[in-house]
């Protein structure tokens, strides 16, 4: 049996671009758009984790929200998992964001930086994309063989994903998802 992966980088860091890799790679992928009462549930005081539970108990691959900000759980529920932190130059993750979101309302967005539309508080996006990828790297310090931390965005090929999971190549080319014109 696979150990589970679950990308844990923010939204417009290539989690797309993740999830067609993992997919190519024969892992059953899922992701929150197939069940968005989650994200309500997450978003509650204190959180629900019911269906995130039981989502995971059931596929093996999983990228975009809500998996980033539950890392933590993910690797108690879930020992032997692997991690993929995909990253990006905080400055142009910032540009994509706002593009990608413009105005449009979220309430995981408002539960997430404090503010659903990115133009508002761009300062405050930041600063979350930065204590995120901080919080990661020192939760998994003494733990290399379980975290990947990838710029896909630099570094687009399947050599580094396949190593770190351990599986071969496959003979197409990597994927490009989602692409922000700067």
């Amino acid at each position: 049996m696979q150990p589970k992966v679950f990308c844990i980088g923010f939204h417009k860091t290539g989690t797309s671009t993740m999830g067609e890799v993992l997919r190519t790679l024969g892992y059953s992928w899922y992701n929150y758009r197939l069940n968005p009462a989650m994200v309500t549930q997450l978003s509650q005081s204190p959180p629900d984790y019911s269906l995130a539970q039981l989502a995971t108990s059931v596929y093996d691959a999983f990228e975009d929200d809500p998996w980033p900000y539950l890392f933590r759980e993910l690797d108690k529920w879930h020992p032997g998992s692997k991690f993929i932190l995909t990253l990006r130059e905080p400055a142009q993750w910032l540009h994509s964001v706002v593009n990608y979101f413009t105005n449009r309302d979220s309430v995981w967005r408002t539960h997430v930086y404090g503010h659903s539309v990115p133009q508002e508080s761009p300062d405050e996006y930041l600063s979350i994309y930065n204590q995120h990828t901080r919080a990661v790297l020192a939760y998994f310090k003494d733990r290399p063989g379980d975290l990947l931390v990838i710029d896909i965005t630099k570094e687009p090929s399947w050599d580094k994903v396949c190593h770190f999971l351990g599986k071969s190549v496959p003979q197409v080319a990597f994927p490009h998802l989602n692409k922000t014109v700067l």
